[in-house]
């Protein structure tokens, strides 16, 4: 009866250490998702940055910070 008891410790006992590393790992997929999303979204701004400052150096465009 002990070593029944001794096993049903031991199985709960590794159920909640495995819910532990299921929410870590899923804490850390969100973490990661969040991450790259904001990079893309940074890369994105960027882009677009860059896009309208060739467009205003190249045009010639008096709205241009460089032509004032």
């Amino acid at each position: 009866m002990l070593k029944i008891l001794s096993m049903i410790g031991n199985m709960k006992l590794l159920l909640s250490w495995q819910a532990v590393w299921a929410a870590l790992a899923s804490h850390l997929l969100r973490q990661l998702l969040l991450s790259h999303c904001l990079a893309e979204a940074a890369t994105a701004v960027s882009q677009a940055v860059q896009a309208a400052l060739a467009e205003a150096i190249y045009s010639g465009s008096s709205k241009s910070p460089l032509h004032w």
